[in-house]
């Protein structure tokens, strides 16, 4: 299944706004500056490995934000728990 930037993109802001941050919130969870976080959220830059690194340590539906599906619940704590590993 080919995914599209956009489509993670516009997820990804779908999720920051169901949680009520701010792209100034978002950003310092992610250790960068809001400027910084907003040129990626909007596609002008993309994500780094490392700052894809964080946003998967956020409290967040990433299997949603990557793939366009809701985590089924039984998943969830695993998703949650699962860190990667340099």
């Amino acid at each position: 299944m080919c995914i599209k930037y956009q489509d993670f993109l516009e997820r990804l802001r779908e999720e920051r706004i169901s949680r009520q941050w701010s792209q100034q919130q978002i950003g310092q969870k992610m250790r960068m500056t809001q400027s910084h976080y907003s040129k990626a959220e909007r596609g002008s830059r993309r994500f780094t490995y490392y700052e894809i690194k964080c946003l998967c340590e956020l409290n967040l539906d990433i299997y949603y934000i990557f793939t366009g599906y809701r985590c089924k619940p039984e998943y969830r704590e695993f998703f949650q728990n699962a860190r990667m590993e340099n």
